[in-house]
Parts: structure tokens; C-alpha cells; sequence
């Protein structure tokens, strides 16, 4: 019997190896909901560093999940600037943190940064506290 967990998680992973390509968006939510379903429970993947418990129905935790994360334009022009600071204390906020795909990612890897996430959004903010 074929573990339809594990083969989504091992799929998700070959699609952030993958570079981009025409339709690649489309090939995963078409292959998302046949292997995770539609809404349910939520799906618990390591990506970046952190333990994640994701909602496939929110686009920001579905890029996480098969591309690894949300903006990483964003990400690699902060982590450009966070390397400069690498070895000295300093302190990143993050206002509208959603549920952190990027405090939580810049957290785990420069552990000395001190993170302040802010969310306004209940349901968001929820989430991002139980990471």
C-alpha cells in the first residue's frame, strides 16, 4: 500500500529542486489536492529549518510547501544583509509576519538574531505562535 503522505512530501520536495518552468504552478495544485486532499487536516513537513504544521488551503503555507518558500526574492535579499550582521546581536522585525515563512526561517538560521514578528490577523497570528 502506497503511503499517500510520504509520496506527497517526497514530491514536494522534488518540486523545490526543480527550477521553475511554465505550468510548474499549475502541475501542483492540480497534484496537491490528489495527494493531500482538499482542506482536512494539516500536513506537518521540516522545510528551511523549521517544523511546520501546513494549511494547503492558504496559498502562503501551499508555497512553502512545494516551493520551499514564499517569496525568496524577499528571503535572499534579507539574508544578503542578515550575513553582514552574522557573529553580532541584532534584531529582525517582521511586521505581517502571516505564519512566519520568513521570521521563522531567518530564526532558525542565524540563531544569534533576535526575531519580533508582528501579525494582526488572528487566525495568522495563531499560527505563527505555534510554531
Amino acid at each position: 500500500m502506497i503511503d499517500r503522505r510520504a509520496l506527497g512530501l517526497k514530491l514536494a520536495w522534488l518540486s523545490r529542486c526543480t527550477p521553475r518552468f511554465r505550468g510548474k504552478t499549475r502541475l501542483q495544485h492540480l497534484v496537491s489536492p490528489l495527494i493531500f486532499g482538499r482542506g482536512g487536516p494539516e500536513r506537518s513537513a521540516r522545510i528551511a529549518g523549521v517544523d511546520w504544521a501546513l494549511d494547503l488551503t492558504d496559498i502562503i503555507q501551499f508555497r512553502l510547501l512545494w516551493e520551499g518558500g514564499h517569496d525568496p526574492h524577499v528571503m535572499g535579499w534579507i539574508e544578503r544583509d542578515l550575513r553582514t550582521l552574522e557573529g553580532r546581536r541584532s534584531v529582525f522585525w517582521d511586521v505581517g509576519a502571516n505564519v512566519g515563512a520568513i521570521s521563522l526561517v531567518a530564526a532558525s538560521r542565524y540563531p544569534q538574531l533576535r526575531v519580533i514578528a508582528f501579525e494582526p490577523s488572528p487566525r495568522a497570528h495563531a499560527r505563527l505562535v505555534r510554531k
